[in-house]
C-alpha cells in the first residue's frame, strides 16, 4: 500500500474531511490495545455484512482497510 491506511477513506470523504481524525481520537482515548481491539471488531463487522446492506466489495474492502490499519499498528513497533 503506497499511503498509510489512516490517510485513505473507502466510499466517500466523510471522515478524511476533518481536522481530526476519528481514527486519531480512537487511539488516544482508547490507548493501544483498545484501539487495536476496535480495529479487529470493525474488520469482522464489515467482513459480516458484505453484500447485506449494500455492495459486497466495498464492505470487504473497508475491511481490508481497518486491518492495514491495524497490521500498521504492529509494524510501528518494530
Amino acid at each position: 500500500m503506497s499511503e498509510p491506511a489512516h490517510l485513505i477513506q473507502i466510499d466517500g470523504d466523510h471522515y478524511t474531511r476533518h481536522a481530526i481524525q476519528p481514527w486519531d481520537a480512537l487511539k488516544d482515548w482508547l490507548g493501544i490495545e483498545g484501539y487495536r481491539a476496535y480495529l479487529r471488531g470493525n474488520a469482522v463487522k464489515y467482513l459480516c455484512r458484505a453484500g447485506s446492506k449494500g455492495d459486497a466489495l466495498t464492505d470487504i474492502k473497508k475491511a481490508r482497510h481497518y486491518l492495514d490499519e491495524l497490521i500498521e499498528t504492529y509494524e510501528a513497533l518494530k
